[in-house]
């Protein structure tokens, strides 16, 4: 009888257990990420690939020199890809100080791009 009572407490505690992280896994899934949201993620070669770098900052970036988060590499005329976040909006030159060609994008990915020099990231949510 007590083994009983101890395989069916077992179950139980299990049970309660697998729904519990089956649920919290859920919910981390429809939690929105900002990083992903209002974003910028360029990459130094076609198709997202190569060293890459996250702007999460919306601004005005008039050169890719310093950029936060960059570790000092100089992004200036050099992501060939980038990837757009869902609440971002990014128009980007062909030239230093906004100048030259300029191209708005919104959310997406872009495997192949022309190399921007400038850029301002904007974000629906600021």
């Amino acid at each position: 009888m007590n083994l009983k009572i101890l395989s069916r407490l077992t179950i139980l505690f299990f049970c309660t257990l697998l729904w519990s992280c089956t649920n919290s896994e859920y919910d981390n899934v429809n939690q929105q990420d900002p990083e992903k949201e209002c974003s910028l993620h360029l990459y130094d070669n076609d198709k997202l690939s190569g060293e890459n770098v996250v702007i999460d900052q919306p601004g005005n970036y008039p050169d890719l020199d310093n950029l936060p988060g960059a570790d000092g590499k100089n992004w200036t005329d050099e992501a060939d890809s980038f990837r757009v976040g869902k609440e971002a909006v990014v128009t980007v030159w062909t030239a230093r100080n906004f100048e030259g060609d300029s191209t708005v994008y919104t959310a997406g990915e872009y495997p192949e791009a022309k190399e921007p020099s400038s850029l301002k990231l904007n974000c629906s949510r600021n």
